[in-house]
């Protein structure tokens, strides 16, 4: 089903979602097309899928034991997926047809990966209890996104670095929160 699901994003990256055909992605993937009905009986199915698990292979759950560490982890993955030919066809055709109405929405399986970080800074004490993960998620995501697709700068280690410190000193996230990660840092470094 891999071989589908990757031909599927091929050919939206390369043709767009409304060019889209089932028998276009079953040729593409070498399959009949009833293979592919069987499985998603619609377009929006399929690419939903598709996109799913290209969510799943890129944004898997971080988990470094430090806050800090697990967001750039994840906004350095938005960025690389965003800043890519495919990812960016892929990231653009979504959002014309949830601008459009269409039957596609974002998946949120980049959004579990970045809430089980904040609840698992919770637990840890390094974010203050009820700190709210979907903010978190937007002021992270939404900074990422604005500065991949639509300014002209370039995505760096020192945006990412800026943008989480911003994010977690605006939640309310103690100072030794960040002196810990810069030396679990060095000390990782000096190995």
């Amino acid at each position: 089903m891999a071989v589908i699901l990757s031909a599927t994003l091929e050919e939206i990256s390369e043709k767009g979602y409304t060019a889209l055909t089932i028998e276009s992605v079953a040729e593409r993937a070498g399959v009949n097309k009833t293979t592919v009905y069987r499985r998603w009986p619609t377009k929006a199915e399929l690419t939903l899928a598709a996109l799913s698990q290209e969510g799943d292979l890129l944004f898997a759950d971080p988990d470094t034991g430090d806050v800090v560490e697990d967001f750039l982890v994840v906004t350095r993955r938005l960025a690389e997926i965003l800043t890519s030919r495919r990812g960016r066809a892929l990231y653009l055709v979504v959002i014309q047809e949830v601008v459009a109405g269409g039957a596609l929405s974002l998946p949120s399986v980049n959004q579990r990966a970045a809430y089980a970080i904040v609840e698992r800074a919770v637990a840890r004490g390094d974010l203050p209890i009820g700190t709210d993960a979907e903010m978190i998620v937007s002021a992270l995501f939404g900074a990422v996104i604005q500065r991949a697709l639509l300014e002209p700068k370039a995505v760096t280690e020192d945006f990412f670095r800026r943008l989480v410190t911003f994010t977690m000193l605006g939640v309310g996230a103690e100072p030794p929160v960040f002196r810990a990660s810069a030396r679990r840092r060095k000390r990782a470094a000096s190995h």
